[in-house]
């Protein structure tokens, strides 16, 4: 019996030895290749790229492109946003399937006596790249009723409550 605990040791000191191996993936991220959108109507597939923050050439892992389908989401441009991506020796390539929203409405400024709506419109699009005039109507969410085509401030955050019919 004692003859079988030195080898039982030196098995246990090799065991040991071994680093453990974890089951998945062994690299957590990737050099992005490139970004296809599939789905799009109206919008261009390099504004939707760039929207979603993603840097072709840079490591990204399956968090980045949930963060960047949320952020498409997060619009309201869009209906439904998924992805998928493969991995191939040089990289990864992503795919976003989205199906774009057909019930935006036309923007319209009432009662900004400062700004001009071409200001306005400016602005926008230098803070939302996927601005193109159009919103989603929110009416009925706001907390304050506001006129047809007005802006109201709802929980203190301007909104579009109503466009022209």
């Amino acid at each position: 019996m004692w003859s079988a605990v030195p080898s039982l040791l030196v098995f246990l000191s090799l065991a040991l030895a071994v680093p453990a191996q974890t089951p998945g993936k062994a690299r957590l991220s990737y050099k992005l290749l490139s970004v296809h959108v599939k789905g799009l109507e109206r919008l261009k597939e390099e504004q939707v790229v760039r929207a979603t923050g993603l840097q072709l050439g840079a490591d990204q892992t399956e968090k980045d492109f949930q963060e960047a389908v949320r952020k498409l989401g997060a619009t309201g441009l869009f209906t439904d946003v998924a992805y998928s991506y493969r991995y191939t020796p040089a990289g990864c390539e992503l795919e976003l399937r989205v199906a774009e929203n057909s019930k935006l409405v036309p923007i319209l400024f009432d009662n900004f006596v400062w700004f001009s709506d071409d200001d306005l419109i400016s602005l926008l699009r230098t803070r939302l790249p996927l601005f193109d005039g159009l919103s989603r109507s929110i009416c009925g969410r706001t907390s304050r009723p506001a006129g047809r085509g007005q802006i109201s401030r709802g929980a203190g955050i301007p909104a579009l409550v109503h466009a022209p019919a």
